[in-house]
């Protein structure tokens, strides 16, 4: 591919991530356009993501290939592989002869040969001392791969880790969000709870008895005609009466 050429794909497909990427986006079919991309730019005939977890477990998540993604899930399977190295250290991993590396990876490495691959280098998906996962890139001949597309290929895997850490960050933020907005909850329907007991001289079960029966009255939820209580926009004595007149005899029959 001519270096003008070149550079206008590499252009292209940085476009094309950062438009995913300002969208709501999934992080399994992010990493399968990273890996078609990838096989499609560089001289990688096929390509594999290993990714950490938020419980820091290790999965395979994009595949070029089905050949790629038995390879990568016998190097989870074999706990060896460049793959996982890289993972450990955080730093690329190139082997440009797979052979060489026999007593490095034993079990990685004839998996890989019968699927005819003769070398391997590995990118690590970080940001700053984070890795979050590791870009395998398998080749069907040896060689090492020019330090200019090491430098995009870790620009691309730079640019989706940056884009999968926020992603996990505002699902955290809204994690912790919807856990304070339960409590708080809890806290106000407690405390509207308490109020209509001693004012009505109840029990608290009777007492949440009477906050369920007004919430469906109004159709409102319980939550919120705990909250207007608490603040006084709603006396006890409106919703207590409502409970009396729900358990008042029919005695017009």
């Amino acid at each position: 591919m001519a270096t003008t050429v070149r550079e206008r794909a590499l252009n292209r497909a940085f476009a094309d991530l950062a438009e995913s990427l300002v969208n709501e986006f999934d992080v399994t079919d992010l990493l399968q356009q990273l890996v078609a991309l990838v096989t499609d730019l560089f001289s990688a005939d096929a390509a594999g993501v290993l990714l950490r977890g938020l419980p820091r477990d290790v999965q395979v998540v994009a595949a070029s290939t089905e050949s790629t993604r038995v390879i990568e899930l016998y190097q989870l399977r074999s706990r060896q592989g460049p793959g996982l190295e890289c993972l450990r250290t955080g730093k690329p991993v190139s082997v440009p002869d797979l052979d060489a590396a026999s007593d490095r990876w034993p079990l990685f490495v004839p998996t890989a040969r019968e699927h005819g691959f003769a070398a391997v280098h590995t990118l690590p998906m970080r940001v700053r001392d984070e890795v979050i996962g590791a870009m395998d890139l398998f080749m069907q001949d040896q060689g090492a791969l020019p330090a200019s597309d090491l430098s995009g290929l870790q620009s691309l895997a730079d640019v989706v880790s940056i884009g999968i850490l926020q992603q996990r960050a505002s699902d955290q933020r809204r994690m912790v969000e919807a856990t304070q907005e339960v409590l708080h909850s809890q806290f106000v329907v407690e405390q509207a709870k308490g109020m209509l007991a001693a004012s009505a001289g109840v029990a608290m079960d009777e007492a949440f008895d009477l906050l369920r029966h007004y919430s469906g009255y109004r159709e409102n939820r319980v939550v919120e005609v705990s909250a207007d209580l608490a603040a006084g926009r709603i006396d006890p004595s409106v919703i207590i009466e409502a409970g009396t007149l729900r358990r008042r005899p029919d005695t017009q029959g």
